[in-house]
């Protein structure tokens, strides 16, 4: 109401809302309230068919917005004007909605009710936006929209629904849906399974999205003749190729195939396919190869995925071709000939692209020159190096003022390296995730800048098998380094045996996750002062795989005594000197304990069998084989009265 009125400067106006016969006029069963009708009313023609068609979704789904506004393309809802990419269009009308408060912004990290979205996994990948619609308004979108969408709970269900019936959302697995005799005159199929019969009658369908993970391994010749369809899901299915006959889809704006991990081919006729705007190829590890002639299609302005070849029609430079944005991964770039070749692809160039993946396949001389060509735009918010086989990063890597906008890193087994560029300089970077270097043996190399703190904005870092990483900084010791990870909030270090320390005060740390790191001697090298709990006020979440020696100190108590107010959950695994009764005593605050692989556990603590009271938190216990463990009745008992 408020976003209404702000525009209304004028006493007469606001006088004219009050006196709107609106207020008077009941809605169907009182369930719409009639300032919510007048903020319908009050929304230009082509943003109120936007809004009521986002009553299709189930209530309390979390929606992707770039879905949203394909839907919305595919349907015709947005006006074509000169001169104006759609999609901007789309995305205009969407932050309309989201200005008048009938749509809401979603944190991507609060993504816990029903995840309506187009890909696998898509919440945990860089650059998506979710939004969702309060109740309230989605029952005023479901009131214009009337029956005009329907979910098919059960089978046969067709034979019920509505004439006027548009979109179906088939929610059961298991079902076998049919259509029978009768005509439908279906525009919308969402989480469509193998199940699904006669999928060829809908002829008027615009919008066709298979289940998440359906059972799908082939896709049927007959979806050629859906001359209508805009949009075609089939992320994270089971298909191996698609049929030729796909490039009858004359009409088809999106193909998404993101997560089809089985997929290894796409059809030639797939050139031919001119309307095509997005396609969508991430997490398709066995496609190794693109059809020749892919720029012909001259409309694309998603690809996500695109395999360099030596080939002529699919050489790097095919790109130029393209005014690509969002999400672009360029794979196999040891293909590339020469430094001239990678500068036709004229990243630098490409503002839109706010994700770029870099990937090679074998080690080749002039990868250094190959990755200083493909230096992208400073607008750049995502960048991932994956299998890069040079000897140091290029100059726009080290070049902290070239990447100021990044807010998340991936470097994948880039093993010739030996130092981290300064990425702790970046004041936007958010997370970091480093796998397999093992040439790096600290995070941090020089701290003589004039930064007031390192990594900034860092709120989640993960460290997978790094062999020889020893320390966090170079000079971790000296006084006047300024402070490290100031906003640190989850920490995950995998298979890194020779750190010996934690970095010193993250007052932010809630989440930590250690797997077989810190070995027995490297703990032995930590001094008293410095610990390795110690300093961890803030921490909540403590998991520790395989990690004896990090397990056994949690029975010292000036170790754990930061923990002892703070900690709510605890989950030890494969640890088996972990002492069970030491720990409940040092960890007071503690209200959920895992514990996996004890197989010697053959009792319960006698402290807390003769007080069951001492025992506050929720214990779950997972024992991989019961076969060899002696489990009383009376440990068992006691559980269960203590719980």
């Amino acid at each position: 109401m408020g976003s209404l009125m702000q525009s209304k400067i004028e006493e007469s106006q606001w006088q004219a809302v009050l006196d709107n016969e609106i207020w008077d006029i009941p809605r169907a069963t009182d369930k719409i309230r009639p300032e919510l009708w007048l903020s319908y009313v009050n929304l230009p023609s082509e943003v109120k068919k936007c809004f009521a068609f986002c009553g299709i979704f189930p209530k309390d789904s979390l929606i992707e917005v770039d879905m949203l506004v394909q839907f919305w393309i595919a349907y015709g809802f947005i006006p074509s004007q000169t001169g104006i990419d759609i999609e901007v269009e789309g995305h205009e009308i969407f932050s309309e909605l989201i200005s008048r408060s009938l749509l809401q912004d979603v944190n991507i990290h609060a993504a816990g009710t029903h995840l309506y979205i187009s890909v696998n996994n898509r919440y945990e990948w860089p650059g998506v936006r979710l939004c969702k619609m309060h109740d309230l308004i989605h029952d005023l979108a479901q009131f214009v929209t009337g029956d005009g969408c329907s979910t098919l709970p059960k089978k046969n269900e067709f034979k019920k629904i509505s004439k006027r019936a548009r979109h179906f959302i088939l929610k059961d697995d298991d079902a076998e849906y049919y259509m029978g005799d009768r005509p439908i005159n279906g525009r919308t199929a969402l989480s469509v399974q193998r199940g699904f019969i006669g999928l060829s009658k809908l002829k008027l369908l615009r919008v066709l999205e298979l289940g998440y993970g359906a059972n799908v391994d082939e896709l049927s010749t007959s979806i050629q003749y859906l001359q209508h369809l805009r949009y075609l899901n089939l992320s994270s299915t089971k298909i191996r190729e698609l049929p030729e006959s796909i490039c009858m889809l004359v009409n088809l704006q999106t193909l998404n195939l993101n997560g089809c991990d089985l997929l290894t081919k796409l059809p030639m006729s797939i050139v031919y396919m001119n309307s095509l705007r997005h396609l969508h190829l991430s997490d398709c590890p066995k496609l190794k190869i693109m059809p020749s002639g892919l720029s012909r299609l001259r409309c694309l302005k998603t690809l996500t995925k695109y395999i360099v070849s030596e080939k002529a029609g699919n050489k790097i430079g095919e790109l130029k071709h393209w005014n690509l944005d969002g999400e672009l991964g360029l794979y196999d770039l040891h293909k590339v000939k020469n430094v001239d070749e990678a500068k036709e692809a004229n990243m630098s160039s490409r503002q839109r692209i706010n994700s770029l993946s870099l990937s090679w396949g074998a080690s080749v001389e002039n990868a250094e020159q190959v990755l200083e060509a493909l230096k992208p735009h400073a607008a750049l918010k995502v960048l991932s190096l994956l299998d890069y086989p040079g000897t140091q990063f290029s100059t726009w890597i080290r070049d902290g003022h070239q990447l100021q906008n990044l807010v998340k890193i991936f470097l994948h087994n880039c093993q010739g390296c030996e130092q981290l560029p300064p990425l702790e300089q970046l004041p936007c970077l958010e997370e970091l995730t480093i796998r397999r270097m093992d040439g790096i043996k600290y995070i941090i190399n020089n701290t003589t800048g004039d930064a007031l703190s390192l990594f900034p904005a860092l709120r989640t870092l993960h460290l997978y098998e790094m062999a020889n990483l020893e320390g966090w900084c170079v000079e971790e010791d000296r006084e006047t380094a300024p402070p490290m990870f100031p906003c640190l909030a989850e920490l995950v270090i995998i298979r890194c045996p020779k750190l010996t320390t934690m970095p010193p005060q993250i007052p932010t740390l809630k989440g930590l996750f250690i797997t077989e790191s810190y070995c027995r001697t490297q703990i032995a090298l930590v001094s008293k002062e410095k610990g390795v709990f110690k300093h961890l006020n803030s921490l909540k979440q403590l998991s520790l795989t395989r990690c004896e020696e990090l397990a056994l100190l949690l029975e010292d108590k000036e170790e754990t005594r930061p923990l002892s107010s703070s900690i709510r959950d605890l989950c030890i695994n494969d640890c088996s000197q972990f002492s069970l009764s030491v720990a409940l005593r040092n960890l007071t605050s503690l209200e959920r304990l895992w514990m996996y692989h004890f197989e010697e556990l053959v009792s319960w603590p006698d402290e807390l069998l003769r007080d069951s009271e001492s025992l506050r938190c929720s214990i779950f216990m997972f024992l991989q084989e019961f076969d060899r463990c002696i489990i009383t009745r009376r440990l068992w008992s006691t559980v269960s009265r203590a719980s």
